[in-house]
C-alpha cells in the first residue's frame, strides 16, 4: 500500500484485478502493529525522524501541548519521491491513507475495480461486508455461520501489551484527522468523522 510504484506494476500484471482495502483507525493499526512496551518513545523516535526529513511538522508526542498545536499535512509529504524510503513504512506512515489511495486510484477506480471498507464496520457486521466483497468481486452470497467467520485463520499471536494512555490516543487522533479529513474528501461523506472517538 506505501509504494507508490506498486500500483501501476499490479494493473501491468493483473489489468482485471480487482482491489479491496480494509482501513483501520490509523491510532489503533499504529498501535496493534507496535511490539514491544516502549509505544510513546518509538513513537517520538519515528515522529522526529519524519521532522528531520520535512515529513512532519508535529511537536514531540512526550512533550507536546497538543491542546495548542495546529497538526497539519507537510507539502513535502504529498511528493510521491518523498514516500518511498525506509521513512514512509514503518508505524506513523502507513495510517495516512490519502496519500497511499490516490496513488492506487490513478489505476483502480474505486467501486470499479477497488472497494474500500471500513476494518471497524467489518468487526461489527462480518456477514454484510463479506456479502458485499463476493458482490463485488462477481461471486455469489454466502451464508457464513459465526464459527466460520469468528475462526482465526493467522498465526496466533497472544502477547500482553499495556493500554495506549488517554493523552496518546488524543495526541495520536490530533496527528492523525487531518489526514482522516483528507480521506472522506477522496472517498465520500461517510468517511467523516468515522474515527472521531475522542474528545480532544
Amino acid at each position: 500500500m506505501t509504494l507508490p510504484f506498486i500500483p501501476a506494476l499490479v494493473k501491468l500484471i493483473c489489468p482485471n484485478v480487482k482491489i479491496i482495502v480494509s482501513l483501520r483507525n490509523p491510532v489503533d493499526r499504529v498501535y496493534s502493529g507496535h511490539v514491544g512496551d516502549d509505544f510513546d518513545n518509538d513513537i517520538d523516535r519515528q515522529l522526529t525522524a519524519m521532522k528531520k526529513v520535512g515529513l512532519s511538522k508535529a511537536p514531540p508526542l512526550l512533550r507536546a501541548n497538543v491542546s495548542d498545536f495546529h497538526f497539519q499535512i507537510p507539502k513535502r509529504l504529498r511528493k510521491p519521491r518523498n514516500q518511498k524510503g525506509k521513512i514512509a513504512t514503518p508505524g506513523l506512515f502507513r495510517g495516512f491513507y490519502t496519500l497511499q489511495l490516490r496513488h492506487w486510484l490513478e489505476h483502480s477506480p474505486l467501486n470499479t475495480s477497488m472497494k474500500v471498507i471500513l476494518y471497524e464496520d467489518f468487526q461489527s457486521s462480518k456477514s454484510s461486508v463479506l456479502n458485499d466483497i463476493l458482490d463485488f468481486v462477481g461471486a455469489p452470497a454466502s451464508n457464513w455461520s459465526a464459527t466460520v467467520q469468528n475462526r482465526p485463520y493467522g498465526p496466533s499471536i497472544n502477547r500482553q501489551k499495556q493500554p495506549m494512555s488517554l493523552e496518546t490516543r488524543r495526541y495520536l487522533q490530533r496527528f492523525y484527522k487531518p489526514h482522516n479529513d483528507e480521506l472522506a474528501d477522496l472517498l465520500g461523506e461517510k468517511w467523516r468523522g468515522v474515527w472521531d472517538d475522542t474528545v480532544y
